[in-house]
């Protein structure tokens, strides 16, 4: 079973502050061929906004959360990121700060999905964010096979999944209790 195609390539969320580099981060994108969703360009307030925000991270292959000291105190960025992480879709993180030391975006930000982009031009590291939300082949990058694990998760746990864990479980329980008690019959 294939999954479907994804709307987006990225879902752009970002603190209200730091609006105009998630927007050359989203045109950036868009001019390497990349479709982005920005919530401020293309949902409109009003009725309904929570679902169509949910919605289209949903159907993004990945989350771009702009991070600088601004995002921290940011609810709509700190809840957009939650939809993302229980929805499975991968989290990258441009940093375009230095980083301060915060337990929340450390926890949704591994080490292995962040760029570092507040040195230099951020055009310059925009090229690499690309490559990742492309979904390069094994042994291309570590961002790349991040977004090749996660698919593969999406698709092969589930429910069937872990009910075979469980049994499985179940059975080496059993089999270890039966060694306790005095061997395995048979």
């Amino acid at each position: 079973m294939t999954e479907p195609a994804s709307a987006y390539a990225a879902f752009v969320s970002y603190a209200p502050l730091d609006w105009a580099k998630a927007k050359e981060i989203c045109d950036m994108l868009e001019n390497a061929g990349l479709r982005c969703l920005m919530a401020s360009r293309q949902l409109r307030g009003g009725q309904g906004v929570v679902g169509k925000l949910r919605r289209g991270i949903e159907q993004s292959r990945a989350f771009v959360l702009v991070v600088s000291k601004a995002t921290e105190d940011s609810r709509p960025a700190r809840e957009e990121m939650s939809v993302a992480q229980r929805q499975h879709v991968p989290i990258f993180g441009v940093f375009i700060e230095p980083p301060e030391p915060s337990s929340e975006i450390d926890f949704f930000v591994p080490e292995s999905c962040r760029i570092n982009a507040w040195s230099g031009h951020l055009a310059d590291h925009l090229p690499q964010l690309a490559g990742y939300l492309r979904g390069a082949r094994p042994g291309a990058s570590a961002r790349a096979k991040v977004l090749e694990l996660t698919g593969w998760r999406r698709r092969a746990v589930g429910m069937p999944g872990i009910l075979a864990a469980l049994t499985l479980s179940g059975l080496v329980l059993w089999a270890l209790s039966r060694l306790l008690e005095g061997g395995l019959p048979g």
